[in-house]
């Protein structure tokens, strides 16, 4: 659970790091080895839109503790700045919904995925 649970907040903070595309080079995204290996449930080596979507669902899913199906700032505090909980909270309404949770990270994801092909590669 611990491993789970820092990969987790691992991976979120490289998601919305407002950093990350200095992080990765034309085509390769940054993420931890024990990070990418969790997400590359085939272990094909490289992440699928549909890999990614499913890490990230779970992840929403972990963070959710009152399983409310929305996300506060107690809730994400390990794993969002407050400007990046901004970013996500698109209605500004204080709580991140799963919609909104999803779309950042997936619109992430297109914006990692430099060629197009629906894959993230090391």
């Amino acid at each position: 659970m611990k491993k789970t649970r820092l990969a987790l907040a691992l991976a979120l903070s490289l998601t919305f790091s407002a950093g990350i595309a200095q992080a990765q080079t034309a085509s390769k995204p940054y993420f931890d080895e024990q990070v990418y290996n969790q997400i590359d449930t085939n272990k094909d080596g490289k992440i699928s839109r549909e890999e990614y979507r499913v890490f990230m669902e779970d992840a929403f899913n972990k963070l959710n503790a009152s399983q409310n199906g929305k996300l506060t700032r107690p809730e994400t505090a390990k794993v969002f700045t407050d400007s990046e909980f901004d970013l996500v909270d698109t209605n500004k309404d204080g709580v991140i919904t799963r919609e909104e949770f999803m779309t950042a990270v997936m619109n992430d994801f297109d914006r990692q995925d430099r060629n197009g092909d629906g894959y993230l590669i090391r």
